[in-house]
Order: C-alpha cells, then structure tokens, then sequence
C-alpha cells in the first residue's frame, strides 16, 4: 500500500546540523552565510543560538520553515549583536535585516511559548532572501491611487508600489501590495518571502508632516480624516490640531498593531496649550486593597480584602485603571469579579487595565463632572483624562478614544508608543470620525445535534462597535418540525446570552437539503431596526445519550429582592451511575444562583434531583427572559438542557411576598 504523504524540503544553500550545546549566547554555533540550519527545540525552555559573521551594508533575509514541514513550533527569530543587544525580533516566517556594522552577530531559534519536544524542529534559511521589513503608509482611502514607500532586504530597485483601490471597495477591507523584483537573486528569488497588505480607508487621508512633536507645530486636520504617520524614533510622539463642537462625540482610534506595526500606541486629547483635557473627577466613598496574589492585567477576577462597603456594578478605582464590580466574593477564598469581555476585564472611561500587584489600594468611586469639588473625607480625589492606551479586545494593542468635547474649539490629539520606542517601522492610521454605533452577532454551535426528548445550550454573544449599548433582540428561524426555542434578548448593556435549542422525543433530522437554521438579531439603533442575520447548519435529532434533564417548573417568578426555588430532575441511562453538575446559564445581570457551594450545583451518585434557589437583586429592573438548565456528563463532556425556563422579575407590588413563585 502506500504510505502517507510528507513534506519533504528542498534549499539552495549548504546545510547545517544543529550542535549541542548552542543554548546560549557563549554556545552559539558558528555558521558561515549563506546557509540552512537543521535543528530542534528538544525541551521545554530550549533556545537555538547560530553565529554569524556579517559586513558593514550586508543585507540578510532569514526564512524559517516549522508549520509547512509538520513541526508544532510557531517559530520566533531574534537577532542580537555579540553583547546580546537585541537588534530585531519577528514571530513568525521571515526576518530581514541590514547591518551597519562589520562584526559577529547571533541568531536565537525558540518557539513562541518556549515550549519543546520532539515535533518542534525547524529549517533556517539564511542567504540573500528578499524581505519586506516595512511599508508607508499602512493604507488608503477607497477610490484613490498612492505610491507605497517600500523597504526590504535584497529587493534590488525596489523602492515604491503604486497601488489602487476601487471606489466600491469595502472599508476595512485589505489590499494586497504587488511587489515584484526587477531581477532574480543570486539564488533565483523572483519575489519578496513575505507579502504586505495595505488597509481600505473611508475618510479623506492626509500625512503627517514634521516636525509636529510639540503644540506649537501639530499639524491642522479636519474631523474626518485618517492620517498616516510615523514614531520615527524612541521618545517621538506626534500631534494634530482638530475643530470638535460641544457635546458632538468623536471617536479617535489607531490602526496600527492590528496591521502589521510593532507601534504599541498610546493616544490623549489636550488643550491647545498641550494641558491633558479632563473627563471625569472621581470621589472615593470606601477603600480595600487586593491581597493573596498578584493579579495579571487581563484576569476578571481579582481577590480583595474587604467587600463589606461594596456593591454590585460599584466603580471600583485601581491604580490607573477604572473597573465595575460585576460579582462580589462569595466567600473568603474567592475573587471579586469585574465586568469582562472576551475573558479581558474591562476598563471604563477608556481606562486600560494593568497589572495588579498584591497590596495594591483600590477604591469605591462616584464619577462626577470635572473639577467637581468635595470637602475632605481622608481619601484621595481621581481626575480622569481624555486618555487611552490599549482600546480593548477588539482592539489589542491599537488605542480607542471616546472624545466629548466640552467645549466648542480647537484640541490636539497626540500620539504616540507607550514604551517610548520608535523607528521608522512604528507607523500608524490614526482616524478622527464620528461614531457609527452598531454591533455583531455570532452563535455556537452552528452545527447542533439536539438529544431528542432533551435540549443543547446555545451560546451567543455580540459585538457591540462605536458605544452601541442597547438590548438586542434574538431568533432563531428555519427551525425543523419537532425543534422549538424561545426568543430571547441580549439585555442592554451585557454582550451574551444563552437559550435552549430542544427536540421533542419524537423529533427527526430533516433531510439535508432541508433550509439551515439561523439566527436573527434585530436591534434600535438612532430610531430604525438594524438587522444581522447569521447561518447556521442543518439540525440533527439524536438519541438521548448518558443524561436525561428535566425541570419541575416552566416559570420561575421573582421581585427585585427576592427569590425563587427551581427542582431540577435527571434520568441516568445506559448504566450511568456517575454525579452530575449541574449549570444554569443565560440569566440575565442581577439574577443569580444562591449557596451554590465550591462544587456548584451537584446531583450526587445516589440522588436524582436538586433544588436551588434563584435570586434578584433589588436593583434589578422587571424583566421576562428565558434561561437554560443543564446536566454536565462527566468523562464525556457532554451537555445535557432541560426545555427552557423562562424568567420574570416582577416589580415589589406584583407579589404579596419577597418570595418568588415558580410553576
């Protein structure tokens, strides 16, 4: 028979076998240009390192080959001068570099995440590789035509592209830069190792021009407008002088990592003196301090020392960063939690989370007007400014800044690297527009396989673009015969939800030309519905696997305050004898589940049913939204839902009582 198929590389250049021990700067083994180096990272931690002599003007491509030969390696590739200076680094296939000195220098071989094994092995390619290493600008408007500055190694004449844009050419949307080499290399390269991808800008594009690093030389720019430019070394910034109108918002937001910079950005809007302009003046009304651990600049949860003057959704003030109290401890041993998105806390009023170390003061706030003035209580007085470096999930390292301007008149926007570097390389788009709210939506699974006689949970979650922040209506349509779910709503405010896709017991597959199911999100966005539609896959009805669920109530009925008990009822099959967590996802902020102990909701071996109890905060707002109860088949990672329950909360005069109903 035959084998399977393997990769099988072929280079111009000698090769050479890694050589233990090359794990450090004094090991690195030596390599004569050009060449392909062989070799692994045996272990986790392991680094390769590779000497090479080069010129003064030498100019280097260096290639490296993991994925496309089957290693697990997601390669990073260092360059440093023989004292261990880092003078380049890129993750990924391709480095270039030009040295402007003669001397001995080291290449470092290691694996993103420093991990090693005998699948991480690699090919290096050193030799007179054509490279891009950077191009200006990063975009362009649609319907316009520009010369792209282009850089690179062993690109031969190469110095500009000219590339166009339709003017039906979607925003946002990427261009590819068509670079071609006037001759082949020495080793017959015909066209640069890596490619480039140019941005489709909206709005009219102007240059920066220098020197604009001070108030008195920022450049004019209308409102509208997306401007290139460049931290062209350390410690550079750059500003531009715009016409705003009191209480019209305006959005400023970099493109800049997301497209290919090493610009890590950081953008404030000032005064035409260059004073920053400020936001909001912060009252401290109670204190605590984090403790047990230091606390990552990402993680929702961090652990703090007293919550007894603490509330749910509370502005809670931590070095520079303004969080919201999502959840409150439930105990000594666990985290207070923060609103997130996409598993990243989240700062308000464009604040940026940051490291937390243990120790640190945090503060209950009021967020007031600036320069309101308090008499003293003993605790210091925050005053936010129009500042912001990293924009959020959907932003990464880019900056986003929400601007009211208070005040009509002329402000600055400066910009520049939050760590202080530069070089020609750190180009940036920064835009300067109003907002256009909006959002997406998106589903999981889009392929559902329904227990018959049982229900999948179904998780969506939305994107909220420009301060969109109102409730989004949800259904799913083209349901087959025998399949139901409730329509719902991702409240305002909150970016997901969840609800039960369930199948009758006697309900069949349709057949596979049937019409696939898809979910509709209608929203009120500035007085008209905005519609997103998105597909999904043709539903399956299964066989009931290890769990049967079932509740004993279709309707749970509580006041803000108050609260409701719920009986959740499971039929083991298939000779299951195991526990069963159990889950309830789906509720909407403000509801929760009460004592639900270190080890959740759990049916034990010998049981068959649980009760718990649902509660609603006092604040929470009347309410009628379906939410989904599910068994979790330990070993097997398989969810088992009840038919959905569905949720109101009443207002105090509806009910004799504090308690809630269920039925």
């Amino acid at each position: 028979g035959n084998t399977g198929e393997q990769p099988f590389a072929i280079t111009a250049f000698p090769e050479v076998t890694e050589t233990n021990p090359n794990d450090s700067q004094s090991t690195a083994q030596k390599v004569a240009l050009p060449a392909t180096l062989v070799g692994s990272l045996d272990r986790m931690g392991d680094t390769d390192h590779w000497r090479l002599d080069a010129q003064a003007g030498q100019q280097l491509g260096i290639e490296v080959l993991a994925g496309p030969i089957g290693s697990k390696m997601e390669p990073v590739l260092t360059l440093t001068d023989d004292s261990g200076r880092v003078l380049h680094e890129a993750a990924g296939a391709v480095l270039g570099y030009t040295f402007e000195q003669p001397g001995s220098y080291v290449l470092r071989v290691r694996d993103i995440d420093y991990r090693g094994s005998g699948e991480m092995f690699y090919r290096v390619n050193l030799g007179d590789l054509p490279v891009i290493t950077e191009v200006f600008p990063l975009g362009l408007a649609r319907g316009t035509e520009v010369d792209v500055r282009v850089s690179g190694v062993n690109l031969g004449d190469v110095r500009t592209v000219k590339v166009k844009v339709s003017e039906s050419a979607e925003p946002g949307s990427r261009v590819e830069l068509p670079v071609k080499l006037a001759a082949p290399t020495a080793s017959g390269y015909i066209a640069p190792l890596n490619s480039k991808s140019l941005v489709v800008g909206e709005y009219a594009e102007v240059m920066e021009q220098e020197a604009n690093d001070e108030p008195a030389g920022a450049n004019p720019v209308p409102t509208l407008v997306t401007i290139n430019g460049r931290i062209e070394k350390p410690g550079d910034v750059d500003l531009f002088r715009f016409t705003a109108q009191k209480s019209q918002r305006l959005i400023l937001d970099v493109n800049a990592r997301r497209i290919g910079s090493p610009l890590d950005s950081f953008i404030e809007v000032l005064d035409t003196s260059g004073k920053p302009v400020p936001r909001a003046t912060l009252r401290c009304l109670a204190q605590t301090y984090s403790t047990f651990r230091d606390h990552d600049s990402s993680g929702p949860g961090i652990r703090i020392e007293d919550w007894r003057e603490l509330t749910v959704n509370d502005y809670v003030m931590i070095g520079q960063q303004l969080l919201r109290i999502e959840a409150l401890p439930k105990n000594p041993d666990d985290d207070c939690r923060f609103f997130e998105l996409r598993g990243q806390r989240v700062g308000y009023l464009d604040t940026t989370p940051a490291h937390v170390s243990m120790g640190t003061p945090m503060y209950k706030v009021a967020i007031h007007p600036p320069g309101t003035q308090f008499p003293p209580n003993g605790m210091p007085i925050f005053t936010i400014h129009y500042r912001n470096d990293d924009g959020g999930p959907q932003y990464g390292k880019d900056s986003r800044l929400f601007f009211d301007p208070p005040a009509d008149g002329e402000y600055l926007v400066r910009i520049g690297d939050v760590r202080g570097q530069g070089s020609p390389s750190h180009a940036y788009r920064l835009a300067i527009r109003p907002p256009r709210p909006s959002y997406a939506v998106s589903f999981n699974p889009g392929s559902p396989s329904v227990w018959k006689g049982g229900a999948l949970p179904i998780a969506i979650s939305c994107e909220r673009l420009d301060g969109f922040d109102g409730p989004i209506e949800l259904q799913l349509e083209n349901r087959s015969p025998g399949f139901s779910a409730p329509a719902t709503t991702i409240p305002a405010g909150e970016n997901s939800t969840s609800l039960a896709l369930f199948a009758e017991s006697n309900a069949a597959s349709p057949p596979k030309d049937a019409p696939k199911f898809k979910l509709v999100a209608k929203a009120a966005i500035s007085g008209s519905d905005v519609v997103r539609e998105v597909g999904g896959e043709v539903l399956s009805a299964v066989e009931p696997g290890d769990i049967v669920t079932t509740v004993e109530q279709s309707e749970v009925t509580i006041q803000p305050g108050g609260h409701a008990k719920l009986t959740v009822r499971v039929e083991r099959r298939n000779d299951f004898k195991g526990r069963i967590p159990i889950e309830v996802r789906g509720l909407p902020h403000g509801t929760r589940v009460l004592d639900i102990g270190l080890n959740g909701i759990l049916i034990t071996e010998r049981e068959t049913q649980r009760t718990f109890t649902i509660y609603s905060e006092p604040w929470a707002q009347p309410t009628t939204h379906p939410f989904v109860v599910l068994a979790k088949r330990e070993g097997k990672n398989t969810e088992h839902g009840a038919k959905s329950i569905l949720l109101r909360v009443v207002p105090q005069s509806t009910l004799a009582t504090t308690d809630g109903t269920a039925k």
